[in-house]
């Protein structure tokens, strides 16, 4: 599978620690979306403290999407709501399922 590393910043605002997750299936699409790159989708779940008052880093692997794309290095990405249900431990699945 072609696997990316994406690096997602948290932050808590709040005055105690809280714990949140980084979900499995969850879609990273690149900033600019008529880029060439492909868009990616977390591959495991990543839970995450965070302290108070502070931001984290978490370092998550990644699926590509778009067969068709390029690669994504050092590209500005955004989270999105969406999520992939049907995750497969294939790159050629992944890419049959969002590719033409």
């Amino acid at each position: 599978m072609t696997r990316i590393i994406a690096r997602i910043k948290v932050t808590n605002k709040g005055t105690a620690p809280v714990t949140k997750t980084i979900p499995r299936g969850m879609v990273i699409e690149v900033a600019k979306p008529s880029s060439p790159y492909q868009h990616a989708t977390v591959l495991r779940d990543y839970p995450v403290t965070i302290p108070a008052k502070s931001t984290v880093t978490v370092f998550v692997e990644a699926g590509c999407l778009n067969r068709n794309r390029s690669w994504p290095q050092a590209v500005s990405g955004n989270l999105t709501p969406f999520s992939f249900t049907g995750l497969s431990a294939s790159q050629e699945d992944l890419w049959s399922q969002f590719s033409p």
